[in-house]
This record gives structure tokens, sequence and C-alpha cells, in this order.
């Protein structure tokens, strides 16, 4: 957090523009799970996302199964990082 701030951290590898990061998927995740709060995952290919790529987060930073729900997990660890689908 950045005061009472929550830094949602998004993990981007393109842009429907036409943008493309100079670093891959896996620099970008390892960053954003570094620095932020939470992390956002595009699920549309359009920016570089797919649903394989949040279960890839999921397993990165959670210890809870991905079949569990997000709401649960968020109440059970309300300050720890964790992946969170952005869909778009």
């Amino acid at each position: 957090m950045i005061g009472n701030i929550t830094f949602i951290a998004e993990v981007k590898t393109q842009a429907s523009s036409g943008w493309r990061s100079e670093r891959s998927w896996d620099e970008l995740f390892d960053i954003a799970n570094e620095h932020g709060d939470w992390i956002s995952i595009h699920t549309d290919a359009r920016w570089g996302g797919s649903m394989k790529l949040v279960s890839e987060a999921w397993r990165r930073t959670s210890p809870f199964s991905p079949r569990e729900s997000t709401q649960a997990t968020m109440r059970s660890r309300p300050h720890s990082t964790r992946a969170l689908p952005t869909f778009w």
C-alpha cells in the first residue's frame, strides 16, 4: 500500500493500439508481484491476456486452489498480493 491507497499492478504485454512491451509476461508479472498490492491480469488477447495467464498468476500468488471463489480468498487474506482477472 502507498499510504491508504491500494496499488493494483497491471500485467499487460501489448495494447490494441499496437504498443508492445519490451519485457516478457513473466518479467512484468514479477515486477507486479513485487510492487503491487493486487495484480491485474488481462483476459483479452488484444492486451496480451488469456484465462491461462490468469490461472498461472493465481498459481504463483495464492496458496488457495483456483477452484475457490475469489471473494472467499479476498475475505481470508485481505492484505496479501493476489492475481485478479481484468475483463475488457
